[in-house]
Parts: structure tokens; C-alpha cells; sequence
């Protein structure tokens, strides 16, 4: 049963709760599962909100912020950024743009991806913070469940704040990426993450050294090697050395070879590395334990297309530092 104390409102964002409690309640929503943030808030402030009002309210300033920062109103905090830097001392600073999707269970659809982006300047990344551990100060997150599209149409919104010879695009292999990177950004540098290529010739040549495993990584160092050299035609011709002596793996080998064929100009790692550049998508799959599993990919959660809408949206916007335009809209809704 609702609290009384705190009646739902049927429409509008008139929910009969302050605006502090109201931005706490979205807070919490986007923090925890709905009932944890309820016991949550009654521990810590003696006030019972029902969970189901918690999710409301979250759902309803979740849509009103996706309606805000879909709207011609909304305007990039990478251009307020970039127009406080020196244009002499800051000129060879880059912003990484990092894409990817996750998959998570919908009532309506089930499996459907959450297409994500982070994006990042490159002197925010602090190196060994701890044990095989570095951190990312800042990032601007982008949150989509829908076609690549319109998950674009949001990522340009930031995107077009970053002068053009400062994009670096590092992301896998996927056609929906590359696709409109080539067609948007062509003179942008382009990176496909180094593991995501490692990881191609690993699976390829499984069947070759079955219960060789020794084979297997004596094989895959020297192909590692020769990525790191930019020789990208050698490992060509090692793929091909080993179609004529599998011929059962022709179709698969030739697949990867058109692969590494078309990637080859975005898996210069030596060069990269030369230029201080990252290799590794690490900050992407970091930023989907982030922003979506931690609090979307749950035991036993399944979501409306729309609750898990709001919701990944309330959480991006928290963890972009963006939480002032939550905030914003509940006492403007008022």
C-alpha cells in the first residue's frame, strides 16, 4: 500500500513530495532495485515511500529528461569544456569515443541491446590507481535501447563538440560502428580494440591446435607480435599458409582474412602505441558493469522497453555529472 504521507500523483510531476525528496527518490531509483531504495531511505530518514512510488517517480523524470536531451533545448557540456581549454596547450589532448552494446531481458521483446557509448578526454585517464587497475576521472555516457540510429542521432549531440583531428574512435569490430564512423567521421583516428582482434585468430585457430595448447599460445605471441609491428599482410598469409592445410576451415579462415583485410588501416597497434594512444575498449566494458549491469542485469529483473529506458538514462546522466539537469526539471515540473 502507498504511503499517504505521500500520495502519487496520476499525471503531471506534481507527486505531492518535495523537490529534494523527489530528486532523492530518483537518486535512489537509479542507485538500487526499488525496494532497496525504499528501506534504504526509511534507515536513513525515517520517511516510508513505497517502492512502487520510487519507481514512478523515476520513471516519470527519467522519460522527462530522454524528452529534454533529445530536444533541440539540449546542448552538449563537451563544448563548455573544450571552449575553457587553450587552444595551444590543449590542441593534441584527444577525446576517445567508445561504443558497444549489452544485452538485457525486456517483458516485451526479452533479449534486446543497450546500445552504449562513453566518451572521454584522453589526459582524464590516471594510470595504476591500484593492482592492474586504472581509472577514468570523467566520461560523458550515452544510453540507448533502439536501433543504431538514433543511438547515433544521441552520440552526435557530443560528438559534434570535439574538433575533428581530436576524435579517436576505439571500438570492436562491429559493421553498425564502423559503418558510420566511415560514413560521419572518415578523418577521425580509427582503432579497433586490440583484443577484440586477438581474440578473431584465437577462436579461428581452436579446431587447428585442439589439445595443443602450448602450440596454440607459442602461435597466437607471434601473431600478437606482428600486430604489433602494423604487419597486418603477414598475418594474412599465415591465415592463408593455413587454409591449404585445413581445407575444412577454408570458409572461416577466409572470413577472418577479410577481416583483418578491412581493418587493417584501424590496427596500426605499433604505430598507436607509438603515438600514446590506448588499444584496449577496456573503458567500455568497465562503463557497461557501470551504467548497465550493476543495476539493469539483475537476478530475476525484467524490465518494460520503457522502466529500463528512463532508468539507464537517469543512470547516465548521474554518472556523466550531469545530475543538475535532473534536478532542473523536477522543480521546473512543479
Amino acid at each position: 500500500m502507498v504511503d499517504k504521507r505521500w500520495p502519487i500523483a496520476q499525471s503531471g510531476g506534481n507527486f505531492g513530495i518535495s523537490a529534494n525528496m523527489q530528486e532523492l527518490l530518483c537518486y535512489l531509483g537509479q542507485e538500487r532495485v526499488f525496494e532497496d531504495a525504499s528501506r534504504i531511505l526509511k534507515k536513513l530518514t525515517g520517511v516510508d515511500v513505497n517502492a512502487k512510488q520510487i519507481e514512478r517517480v523515476c520513471h516519470y523524470y527519467g522519460e522527462a529528461l530522454e524528452t529534454y536531451t533529445t530536444s533541440d533545448k539540449y546542448q552538449s557540456p563537451l563544448y563548455a569544456e573544450i571552449a575553457r581549454q587553450s587552444p595551444v596547450k590543449d590542441a593534441d589532448k584527444k577525446y576517445y569515443i567508445l561504443v558497444d552494446g549489452s544485452m538485457v531481458f525486456t517483458r516485451e521483446e526479452q533479449w534486446k541491446e543497450v546500445k552504449l557509448g562513453r566518451i572521454f578526454r584522453s589526459d582524464k585517464r590516471v594510470d595504476r590507481v591500484g593492482v592492474n587497475r586504472n581509472m577514468i576521472t570523467s566520461s560523458q555516457y550515452v544510453a540507448h535501447l533502439g536501433n543504431h540510429n538514433e543511438f547515433w542521432d544521441k552520440m552526435e549531440v557530443h560528438i559534434e563538440a570535439i574538433p575533428k583531428k581530436r576524435r579517436v574512435f576505439l571500438c570492436d569490430g562491429a559493421s553498425w560502428i564502423w559503418n558510420r564512423v566511415e560514413d560521419s567521421h572518415g578523418e577521425s583516428i580509427q582503432i579497433v580494440d586490440f583484443f577484440h582482434a586477438k581474440e578473431h585468430l584465437s577462436i579461428l585457430v581452436s579446431p587447428v591446435f585442439k589439445n595443443k595448447e602450448e602450440q596454440k599460445k607459442k602461435w597466437l605471441s607471434e601473431q600478437e607480435q606482428l600486430l604489433f609491428e602494423d604487419n597486418i599482410e603477414e598475418i594474412k598469409n599465415e591465415l592463408k599458409r593455413l587454409m591449404k592445410i585445413h581445407p575444412s576451415l577454408k570458409s572461416s579462415i577466409n572470413r577472418e582474412i577479410n577481416y583483418f583485410s578491412k581493418h587493417a588501416h584501424r590496427m596500426q597497434y605499433g604505430t598507436f602505441r607509438k603515438s600514446g594512444l590506448l588499444i584496449g575498449s577496456g573503458p567500455i566494458e568497465s562503463a557497461h558493469r557501470k551504467v548497465v549491469q550493476q543495476r539493469l542485469k539483475l537476478s530475476g529483473q525484467r524490465w518494460t522497453m520503457t522502466g529500463l529506458q528512463t532508468i539507464v538514462t537517469l543512470r547516465a546522466a548521474y554518472l556523466s555529472g550531469e545530475w543538475d539537469k535532473v534536478f532542473s526539471l523536477i522543480k521546473n515540473s512543479r
